[in-house]
């Protein structure tokens, strides 16, 4: 069964709570919608990184070290 792009939503924002809770922080909806957001953005950061600037490589490692370079690189842009 395929979840709906509302119930998709929902569950990132309980997720976020779920995760607000267990380090004890308070929750506030505006930080929580601000949170999935901001996760969003950092998964199409990490897709471009490994897409346009990870060069085709054998060592697997070097390739996860790359992309993470990239990602926090282009996070530091917004």
């Amino acid at each position: 069964m395929e979840m709906s792009e509302e119930e998709l939503i929902e569950l990132d924002r309980e997720n976020i709570r779920m995760e607000m809770r267990a380090a004890g922080l308070p929750i506030d909806e505006e930080e929580v919608e601000k949170l999935r957001i901001a996760m969003l953005k950092a998964m199409v950061l990490r897709t471009i990184a490994s897409a346009a600037l990870v060069p085709e490589t054998e060592d697997e490692e070097k390739a996860h070290l790359l992309e993470a370079i990239y990602t926090n690189a282009l996070a530091s842009l917004l």
